[in-house]
């Protein structure tokens, strides 16, 4: 699935779209089929939906007082799948809905994964983390391999004091997270847990599911974490990975220092002249750099922005220009020299 999505700036600051388009260009750019298969497209000629048996396009109207249900013209078409989805192909909304885009997580004071919990069987865990107890209660209680990767990842994280995880009665049919700790007799409520202990072991349940989504991104996941965290998440990130797709986004040296040795897949965001240009680094290239430097150190000292730029192409016919160069002697013999005796230069 390609999306593609333009900007242009009109009234000093703002910004409207100009295009916006998904579909399946992999057998169109491989010339299997003439054209892409098409799941919506707007342009200046205005935004269409293709039909479920993609044989025509159909119009969108924008939303408007007498047409509510129509799309936000401020708005990606992508953003408003869901409430368009009646009129989106079976195997685009299959694809969408198998992502976790996971930002904004809350796990400060009062945030809901502190809260007691109705139980009941979830396994998918909502972007901000809102559902954290009732997933994690599910999987913990009925996965093995899932509860040792958990397990490992808290030790890891709290040595050998974490003992395991507790999910105490709250009220009828509701629980409570806890962590037992081999120090006390009572498991410590989530109510009381720090905010990164949550978001760590909100990490921990992204990365280790048993069925991950199709795409799982993480916006900033070192926000509030113990340095000595980060490549826990890292390791754990990278053994996804091996599962499926992980995408990360950090301004952390410290994290980014973590996946050093990990053999990351690096784009980097780069503002220029009013601008986000993204630029794939080359692997190859970049792990030889990172036999010798920390990524996070690279990143600091603007080395990945080096590493961005185009390659230079060499010269082919170098010698063939060097031929008729004179000696290094020749050339100085004919420098001028002023008043002195010395060669001006």
């Amino acid at each position: 699935m390609t999306l593609e999505f333009e900007l242009a700036q009109f009234g000093g600051s703002g910004y409207e779209i100009t295009k916006d388009s998904l579909g399946n260009w992999y057998k169109y750019e491989q010339g299997e089929e003439n054209n892409p298969y098409w799941v919506f497209k707007r342009d200046e000629k205005g935004a269409y939906l293709f039909d479920q048996q993609h044989t025509k396009l159909v119009p969108l109207q924008e939303e408007s007082s007498d047409n509510p249900d129509g799309y936000d013209e401020n708005e990606s078409l992508l953003s408003q799948i869901a409430d368009l989805q009646n009129r989106i192909p079976m195997l685009a909304r299959r694809v969408l809905q198998g992502w976790n885009v996971h930002h904004d997580i809350h796990a400060e004071r009062g945030s809901m994964m502190r809260r007691p919990a109705t139980t009941q069987f979830t396994t998918k865990l909502e972007p901000d983390g809102s559902n954290l107890v009732t997933a994690l209660h599910t999987l913990y209680e009925g996965n093995r391999e899932f509860k040792r990767r958990i397990d490992e990842g808290m030790n890891a994280g709290f040595g050998d004091e974490y003992d395991r995880l507790a999910f105490q009665p709250a009220a009828a049919q509701q629980i409570q997270l806890a962590v037992q700790w081999k120090s006390t007799s009572q498991p410590h409520a989530g109510a009381d847990l720090s905010d990164g202990t949550l978001r760590f072991l909100f990490l921990l349940t992204v990365l280790s599911h048993p069925e991950p989504a199709a795409l799982i991104a993480i916006d900033e996941p070192e926000v509030g974490l113990h340095p000595s965290m980060l490549p826990i998440i890292a390791e754990y990130a990278e053994d996804a990975s091996q599962r499926t797709q992980v995408i990360l986004t950090s301004h952390s040296p410290e994290f980014l220092d973590a996946f050093t040795a990990l053999s990351p897949h690096v784009t980097l965001c780069h503002w220029e002249e009013g601008e986000t240009h993204l630029y794939e680094l080359d692997s190859q290239m970049l792990g030889r750099w990172l036999d010798q430097y920390r990524l996070g150190h690279m990143f600091t000292r603007g080395d990945l922005e080096t590493l961005a730029l185009p390659s230079v192409e060499p010269l082919s016919d170098l010698e063939e220009r060097l031929k008729d160069m004179p000696s290094e002697d020749e050339a100085m013999s004919n420098l001028p020299v002023n008043g002195q005796g010395d060669v001006c230069g």
